[in-house]
């Protein structure tokens, strides 16, 4: 992944929670 080459130092917490939140997204679609 081109980010973390670029920004080697980031929250790993807040780019998980990122893909919950879109995971969740696709759910709500689905249904």
């Amino acid at each position: 992944m081109k980010i973390i080459k670029k920004a080697p130092v980031f929250n790993y917490k807040e780019f998980e929670n990122c893909l919950l939140e879109m995971n969740n997204r696709e759910s709500d679609v689905a249904n």
